[in-house]
């Protein structure tokens, strides 16, 4: 069997195992009872679809008023929770279904281009990393959860391997092409609006030293930098105007900065 139908076979299996489990879940945000996140997505989904925006019904988690704007939470996820319950109603197993067929086809699949990409001469090691991926417990359940690993993981997925072709790029002392610069710009970008934590990649990924270039390397890290930044910056001018209205701990790196801080300094935060 070819490797182009042994990769079916897998993302097929990855597919129907990740479905298996929405199905076992259910129409319901509360299952399984230990990833708490779905309930404020889900919230959240039903706030935007009802046009009441990023807030909560009543006080949340972290320090959330009731129908006050809050940035605590991935801005594009609950766009996408909101896209379907617009489509098939407010039904929790209708994203648990998308996302596992979603899931179950890109995990697998940009597992086996960045193997093939990092060990091109072993086309074996792509389709054991792929297989893997397909059935690795934490990957299935995820995708089957309202939770945003399963995209988050994709898309820094997709930015690893672009990166390697501006690196073969650079290795070779070629400009970098411009579609894979734009792909890790496009990827982080879209990564970081599902997870906050991904502003950082960037800095590691693009920075990293591939060639004796150091010229060149700075075209790539400008360009890359400049699309990762517009991704977010019609969100950003989008929110300027009530923006002074959100309280510093009603965003990610706020809750930290408070939660970190010395008892006595907290309530002054």
């Amino acid at each position: 069997m070819g490797a182009q139908r042994l990769l079916g076979v897998v993302l097929v299996l990855s597919v129907a195992a990740r479905i298996a489990v929405a199905l076992y879940l259910g129409d319901t945000e509360k299952a399984p009872p230990l990833l708490m996140d779905q309930l404020s997505y889900h919230a959240l989904g039903q706030r935007i679809v009802e046009g009441k925006g990023y807030s909560f019904a009543q006080g949340w988690y972290p320090f959330t008023m009731p129908d006050t704007p809050t940035a605590h939470w991935s801005f594009a996820y609950p766009l996408f929770v909101a896209a379907l319950y617009s489509l098939f109603g407010v039904h929790p197993l209708a994203v648990r279904l998308v996302q596992s067929i979603l899931g179950g086809l890109l995990l697998p699949w940009l597992v086996y281009r960045l193997a093939r990409r990092a060990v091109p001469e072993r086309p074996r090691i792509a389709l054991i990393a792929a297989g893997v991926a397909a059935v690795y417990g934490y990957f299935v359940l995820y995708a089957a959860a309202l939770m945003t690993e399963t995209f988050f993981i994709a898309l820094l997925l997709w930015a690893m391997e672009a990166s390697l072709r501006v690196e073969a790029a650079l290795r070779e002392r070629r400009v970098p092409p411009v579609v894979p610069v734009l792909e890790i710009g496009l990827s982080l970008g879209l990564a970081t609006l599902m997870r906050l934590g991904a502003r950082a990649v960037p800095l590691v990924a693009l920075a990293r030293p591939s060639s004796r270039s150091a010229a060149r390397r700075r075209v790539s890290f400008r360009v890359g930098r400049r699309h990762h930044l517009c991704a977010h910056r019609p969100v950003d001018l989008s929110q300027l105007p009530g923006l002074w209205r959100i309280p510093v701990a009603q965003f990610q790196h706020g809750v930290c900065h408070v939660l970190g801080a010395a008892p006595d300094a907290r309530d002054e935060l």
